[in-house]
C-alpha cells in the first residue's frame, strides 16, 4: 500500500510539474504573440524610439528555457511542484546563492546564467499579471528580482565573456587607487582632477567620457545639494546623481583655481 501510495503521489507531483513547465510556456508565448516585454528602448536625440520594445524569437526562448529550468531546479531542491508556490523569497535567495557561491569558486559563467535568469524570472511576473494565463487570485510573483540584482552587484557578480579573465575591483580596492592618483605625482592640479573625476565615476556608476562631457550647468552644489546631472546618458535617459561632500568641495576648489589661473 505504501508503495502504491508512493507511485500515486509520483505520478501527481510529475504531472504538476508539468503543468507548470506548461504554463511558462504559455505566458512566454502569450507575451511574445501580444507585444508585451520589459525591453527597455532608447529614445534618440529627435524623441523617437531607437529599435523595438518586442523580444526576438530567440529572446523569448531563452527567457522560457531559464524560467523552465529554474522551475525544475526549485521542484528538484524543495520537492515543490506547483510554480504559483514557488515564489518563497527565502527558498529562491538560497538557490540564487548557490549560484553566487558557484561563481566566486571559479565557475565565472554563472554570471550570464544568474543574470539571464534573474531577466527571465522579472519577464514572468509581468507576464503573469499581463497575461490571461493565470487569472484572478492565481495571480502570483516570484519572489523580487530587483532585490537578488542588489545582492549580485553587493557580492561584485558580474558578467563576463568566456575569454576575459578581468576580475572587477572591489568598492575598497578603487578607492584605495585613487587616494594614490592623489598622494603621487608631480603635478597637484592633475592629480585632484584625475582623483575627483574617478570619484563621480565610483559615485555615479558614470562613464568618463560622459564625465568628461559634463559642463559647469550639469553641477548643482550648493548648502542643499551636491548633485550631477547627466543629460541623455545610459539608454538616452537624463538622470540626476547626487556625489559626496567631499567631491563637491574638490570641485569647487578646483574651479576657482582655474578661474585665477
Amino acid at each position: 500500500m505504501d508503495n502504491d501510495s508512493f507511485t500515486l503521489g509520483g505520478d501527481f507531483m510529475s504531472k504538476k510539474l508539468e503543468a507548470s513547465l506548461k504554463k511558462v510556456e504559455e505566458v512566454f508565448q502569450k507575451m511574445f504573440d501580444k507585444g508585451i516585454s520589459n525591453k527597455s528602448v532608447k529614445i534618440g536625440d529627435d524623441g523617437k524610439e531607437i529599435g523595438s520594445s518586442r523580444w526576438s524569437e530567440n529572446t523569448k526562448n531563452t527567457y522560457c528555457n531559464m524560467m523552465k529550468s529554474f522551475v525544475r531546479e526549485y521542484h528538484e531542491v524543495f520537492g515543490q511542484a506547483d510554480i504559483k508556490k514557488m515564489g518563497v523569497e527565502d527558498k529562491v535567495n538560497q538557490l540564487i546563492q548557490n549560484r553566487i557561491n558557484k561563481y566566486h569558486a571559479g565557475a565565472t559563467k554563472e554570471a550570464y546564467t544568474l543574470k539571464t535568469l534573474v531577466a527571465a524570472m522579472k519577464a514572468f511576473n509581468l507576464g503573469v499579471q499581463e497575461t490571461n494565463i493565470f487569472k484572478g487570485k492565481d495571480k502570483f510573483s516570484l519572489s523580487n528580482p530587483d532585490a537578488i540584482r542588489q545582492e549580485m552587484k553587493k557580492q561584485h557578480m558580474i558578467r563576463q565573456s568566456n575569454t576575459s579573465m578581468t576580475l572587477r575591483a572591489t568598492p575598497e580596492e578603487c578607492r584605495s587607487v585613487l587616494v594614490n592618483i592623489r598622494n603621487n605625482g608631480y603635478d597637484v592640479d592633475t592629480r585632484n582632477i584625475a582623483y575627483h573625476v574617478g570619484q563621480i565615476s565610483l559615485q555615479t556608476g558614470g562613464r568618463i567620457s560622459a564625465i568628461l562631457r559634463l559642463r559647469a550647468s550639469d553641477f548643482q552644489i550648493d548648502k542643499t545639494r551636491n548633485e550631477i546631472v547627466f543629460d541623455r546618458d545610459k539608454g538616452g535617459l537624463t538622470r540626476t546623481v547626487a556625489i559626496s561632500k567631499e567631491t563637491a568641495d574638490g570641485l569647487f576648489k578646483s574651479s576657482k583655481r582655474r578661474k585665477r589661473g
